[in-house]
């Protein structure tokens, strides 16, 4: 007989299972990350945040194209398309990276645009869950974070 698993929000089933994962690494990363992550993992769930729409239909994200245009924009619209080119990164990173398997650029370009797009987050928005460097401790940390969404 399978289990049947209750829980009040989507977040909260996340947070919970990513910081059992987090509790069982030797050198594991700060709960405020393991928040972040749950959050995203929530918010990018419905199949219409994780890409966009051109001409009516969905199509993959280009972080690439997109981590270039944010120069041009200004300060709020870079900070929101910086956190969603972050975002994406971690999530494809973590759940999807077997779609990098026929591909020629693999996870680790997605990884490295996913810390370029903290980074520069951190200089607009420098304190997240009261933390001064949230986004760059994200960035340091992110390889880590994908990691435990993998597991």
């Amino acid at each position: 007989m399978s289990e049947i698993i209750y829980e009040a929000s989507l977040e909260g089933f996340f947070f919970k299972e990513l910081m059992g994962l987090n509790k069982t690494l030797s050198n594991p990363i700060r709960d405020e990350l393991i928040c972040y992550g749950s959050q995203v993992l929530k918010e990018l769930s419905i199949t219409e945040n994780l890409f966009e729409e051109s001409c009516g239909k969905l199509k993959n994200k280009t972080l690439g194209e997109k981590l270039l245009a944010t120069d041009g924009l200004g300060e709020t619209a870079k900070a929101r398309s910086l956190k969603d080119i972050g975002d994406t990164s971690l999530i494809v990173c973590s759940i999807f990276e077997e779609s990098f398997k026929p591909k020629i650029i693999d996870a680790n370009y997605y990884i490295e645009i996913g810390k370029i797009a903290y980074e520069r987050l951190n200089y607009l928005i420098p304190s997240v869950f009261d933390k001064e460097d949230f986004y760059l401790l994200l960035s340091e940390e992110l390889f880590k974070l994908i990691q435990i969404i993998k597991e």
